[in-house]
């Protein structure tokens, strides 16, 4: 385990007690190459801005990675450094990198060598939307996000916002407009729908998805998405049945 944020090579378990007798392993100060070397699959947590400098180095050397940073979500270095406030440090690969949702993108994954992984605000959005955007049953441009997580989703840094006597029993909005997953559900939803998406998303995990429903009734039966996912599949169906809606089934 790589971390170069503590000093000496602390066992995981004084960091992650809950780690505890499951983990034998002490963090240590590596290089990338030197991760490389010992490891096929890496697993990246740096922050935004720093996997892109390191993972080039790790992908040269062979290892296969999967990033949890929102380097790699994007399709265009312009909208990133819009919403990220920096330019990326390897543009050549934006746009590329398969994202690392099954539910929607199962067959690029295991062949890829480099997978950008999800957001947490943008998995419950997409994984709730997408269904229903492909079989039509909502308007796409009337979407609203509305996701609620608890202070651990801001990070380590010490902030007055997320200090406990501020945040105890109390709930604040933030980013509301300008949250930076916006970009991210906006571009995963408009592939998946084959249409323009444009999400206002109020940042409070769990969400709430308020889109405006299309008109339609029983004479109109609605065709059932391409969804690769059989558990997804049987909630699909069961959104469109419990609705009072047929169902279009493929013969």
């Amino acid at each position: 385990m790589f971390s170069p944020r503590q000093e000496g090579q602390p066992h995981i378990a004084m960091i992650h007690p809950s780690l505890t007798g499951r983990v034998d392993l002490r963090l240590e100060d590596l290089s990338p190459a030197e991760v490389a070397a010992r490891a096929e699959c890496v697993f990246s947590c740096l922050p935004h801005g720093a996997s892109a400098t390191v993972i080039p180095r790790l992908l040269d050397a062979g290892s296969r990675v999967v990033d949890f940073s929102a380097d790699y979500r994007l399709n265009d270095a312009e909208v990133y450094a819009q919403w990220y406030g920096q330019k990326h440090a390897d543009p050549q690969r934006v746009g590329k990198v398969v994202y690392g949702l099954p539910e929607l993108f199962r067959e690029q994954i295991p062949p890829s060598q480099l997978v950008a992984n999800p957001g947490c605000y943008p998995t419950s959005a997409i994984l709730a939307l997408a269904p229903l955007l492909k079989a039509g049953l909502i308007d796409p441009l009337t979407i609203i996000v509305d996701s609620k997580s608890g202070v651990s989703g801001a990070g380590r840094t010490p902030k007055l916002t997320t200090h406990y006597p501020e945040c105890n029993e109390s709930i604040s909005a933030y980013n509301i407009g300008r949250h930076r997953h916006t970009p991210e559900i906006e571009q995963v939803l408009s592939r998946a729908s084959g249409q323009a998406v444009a999400i206002p998303i109020a940042s409070g995990k769990p969400a709430k998805i308020s889109p405006k429903r299309i008109n339609c009734t029983a004479r109109d039966p609605i065709p059932m998405p391409e969804i690769s996912d059989p558990t997804t599949t049987k909630i699909v169906k069961n959104m469109i049945t419990s609705a009072g809606l047929s169902l279009a089934l493929a013969s």
